[in-house]
């Protein structure tokens, strides 16, 4: 697994774009175009790719509700392999004791819980340290 920040030179900004553009309407909410996010988001956006470099999903994180780290993405289909160890990889990387996530979607909840996140109310999980 490699992961690209949004700063990163290799960066795969297209195939993000397109991967955003695909699954926009399921974010939560999110109506903005893909440049305004990744510059809402300033180096909180990753790129989770394959050994082989293919874009298997992208994860931001965001603080929402009283300054709380939330961790949200999209993702190509069956590809929580990749994707829930990166989540990980993540949260220690950017040393958070508590993280949170919503989303309605079961295989981001499948994800997440392969991630050790707990379910703590309707669409909303935790993980902590």
């Amino acid at each position: 697994m490699i992961l690209y920040s949004s700063n990163d030179i290799n960066f795969p900004y297209d195939a993000c774009e397109r991967l955003y553009n695909e699954n926009k309407e399921y974010l939560l909410p999110l109506d903005i175009t893909f440049d305004k996010l990744i510059e809402c988001l300033k180096g909180n956006f990753w790129a989770v790719c394959d050994d082989d470099n293919n874009l298997m999903g992208c994860l931001y994180f965001e603080t929402r509700f009283n300054n709380k780290w939330f961790i949200s993405g999209f993702s190509v289909r069956g590809v929580t392999v990749h994707v829930a160890p990166a989540i990980h990889i993540l949260i220690e990387h950017y040393g958070k004791k508590k993280v949170y996530s919503e989303t309605p979607h079961r295989h981001a909840k499948i994800a997440l819980l392969r991630a050790g996140f707990k379910k703590i109310k309707y669409n909303i999980y935790k993980w902590e340290a």
